[in-house]
């Protein structure tokens, strides 16, 4: 639930980031997080408009972080993939904040091997 719950702070938005970058990690993977995931790929949040210290709050970062958690999950079928990887582009475009920028490079070229 607190994947897609409104927060309140950038509190909250780092709580969601962290909790989509342990998804990966998960043994057994719950698939019921899959729609979920899928919604946070639309994500927009004003309290993530503010990039912390670690300029982890950002829409971007939280949106890349779901794609990566998605990915994880090996019965996606190969079209869901690839509209995750133009979603991941798309969100490049966007993205003013250097960090974060080279972070969603990492992760789409990784995503191309």
């Amino acid at each position: 639930d607190l994947l897609t719950a409104d927060e309140t702070s950038v509190r909250d938005v780092h709580r969601k980031y962290f909790l989509l970058k342990q998804i990966p990690k998960m043994k057994p993977k719950p698939t019921s997080f899959v729609p979920k995931l899928t919604l946070m790929l639309g994500y927009d949040s004003g309290h993530a408009s503010s990039l912390t210290v670690m300029g982890l709050a950002s829409n971007a970062s939280i949106q890349m972080a779901a794609v990566q958690a998605l990915l994880s999950f090996p019965q996606l079928p190969q079209k869901q993939k690839l509209s995750i990887i133009l979603k991941g582009k798309e969100v490049l475009g966007k993205e003013e904040n250097k960090q974060v920028k080279k972070r969603i490079q990492a992760l789409l070229q990784a995503m191309k091997k």
